[in-house]
């Protein structure tokens, strides 16, 4: 068994507390909309930015990306092979559940928050475009969308630095970030697609393409200390909680904040190379009945980032039928029911997409845990 292959039983972890970690700052929400919970219920925990779980998807993506297209670098026909593999595990389930949005738009207009503004604003959403809604907001259809806009990016600058020996290419690809980030710090905001792409956030794909060369140079870290990264990313998400609480760090939008990459990007740096950097089980049967639950996590976990904002919305319904208004009991019930619908969403729907796509390609392993938020 080759090692890109021993590698995503970890990665398939860390892509499942990434999701999880998304759900969980999603339902807290819910609980407090409707009113089941107040901004202090949950204390520290309603002062972290559980959005982080993007930030930590976009290290995953530019680990996983880098390791399976290092060896493509100046390859005939690699990036052209690498986007329509790219648009195959990603375009498919997305549109899905933008349809799905749309349709819960024009049927519930008043339950559902999101907003269309125009058609043009439907078709951005579609093709992975920054475009205003009607409120103004770049946020696509599906909102949580806005990270796909990202990873479309990486895709297809990663794809142009495929045409280039490795070296050139990885040059090519950190000198495009960087300039998109001074660009995006130098227009207007009216000039919203680089306004949008200039983000700071872009950074944490360079973060995980960074971690995968370390891990592809033989870095391994002895388990003290890879323990030791991952309590101190859980104490430093602890401590920029508290500051948040202290009002230290006053912008949380999800873009347009530099403030981001150190808040949520270095934790998640940390983690993930707590994770990584070591050895991997060789087979998921050694990791146990938990190991298999959390591998089974993390293949569902582009499901659960698509479908639990459905899910919290059906369970609120179905809540309301038990009369229980105790906060945590919402949080916990609708965090289980949001999974347990995208394990069924990943058996019904996804599942068969990945299928179809790892009959087209012999790396099917690696290719399957593509990081996706």
């Amino acid at each position: 068994m080759t090692e890109p292959r021993s590698i995503l039983h970890n990665v398939q972890v860390l892509r499942f507390v990434a999701a999880t970690v998304v759900l969980f700052g999603h339902v807290q929400h819910e609980a407090m909309e409707l009113g089941y919970a107040r901004p202090d219920t949950f204390g520290l925990l309603s002062a972290i930015d559980w959005g982080m779980g993007v930030d930590l998807f976009f290290i995953i993506s530019g680990f996983i990306m880098y390791l399976i297209g290092k060896e493509e670098f100046g390859r005939r026909g690699a990036p052209g092979k690498f986007m329509s593999r790219r648009i195959l595990r990603v375009v498919p389930l997305y549109w899905c559940f933008s349809l799905a949005m749309i349709a819960a738009l024009a049927l519930m207009p008043g339950r559902v928050t999101a907003s269309m503004s125009s058609p043009e604003h439907i078709i951005a959403s579609f093709f992975f475009l920054p475009w205003p809604n009607a409120s103004g907001e770049l946020l696509p259809v599906l909102a949580l969308g806005w990270t796909l806009n990202f990873e479309m990016l990486f895709y297809a600058v990663f794809a142009l630095a495929l045409r280039f020996e490795r070296k050139t290419g990885i040059a090519i690809l950190f000198g495009a970030f960087a300039a998109l980030i001074l660009l995006g710090a130098l227009v207007p905001a009216t000039v919203w697609p680089l306004h949008f792409w200039g983000s700071a956030i872009i950074i944490e794909f360079l973060l995980g393409i960074g971690l995968a060369m370390l891990y592809a140079d033989g870095w391994r870290l002895p388990m003290p200390t890879r323990a030791a990264l991952v309590g101190l990313a859980v104490a430093l998400t602890i401590a920029f909680g508290f500051s948040a609480m202290a009002h230290v760090t006053p912008d949380r939008a999800p873009f347009e904040t530099p403030s981001r990459l150190i808040r949520n990007g270095l934790p998640c740096l940390l983690l993930a190379a707590g994770m990584i950097l070591g050895s991997q089980p060789a087979r998921i049967g050694r990791i146990g009945r938990i190991g298999q639950l959390l591998r089974l996590g993390g293949d569902a976990s582009y499901s659960l980032y698509l479908s639990h904002p459905f899910s919290i919305n059906v369970f609120a319904i179905l809540w309301r039928w038990t009369h229980i208004n105790d906060p945590w009991a919402f949080v916990i019930s609708a965090s289980l029911f949001a999974m347990g619908a995208a394990i069924a969403v990943y058996y019904a729907l996804e599942k068969p997409i990945l299928l179809l796509l790892r009959q087209q390609r012999p790396r099917r392993q690696v290719d399957a845990a593509v990081a996706t938020p």
